[in-house]
């Protein structure tokens, strides 16, 4: 899981992330958080590009909040609440 500090801002129809890492991305859902500075946590090997406009899938996004992670070994056992 990656997290990346941005900003959260309302854009023509869809919330919009800006990073000095990732740029800016219109994101395919409305997250549940407010306009202002927020954290964002995606994991980068699932990742999809689309061209702007194109339909998101929505079996592809969890609204939520990652409360904990604990280290069980080798994995991590993410909590989105």
């Amino acid at each position: 899981l990656t997290v990346r500090a941005g900003t959260l801002t309302a854009g023509a129809g869809a919330m919009v992330f800006d990073s000095g890492a990732l740029g800016r991305i219109a994101l395919p859902a409305m997250p549940a958080a407010a306009p202002g500075d927020v954290e964002i946590a995606f994991r980068p090997h699932v990742i999809t590009l689309a061209e702007a406009g194109a339909p998101a899938d929505p079996g592809l996004i969890w609204p939520g909040f990652s409360q904990g992670f604990p280290c069980t070994g080798p994995v991590r056992r993410y909590s989105i609440v």
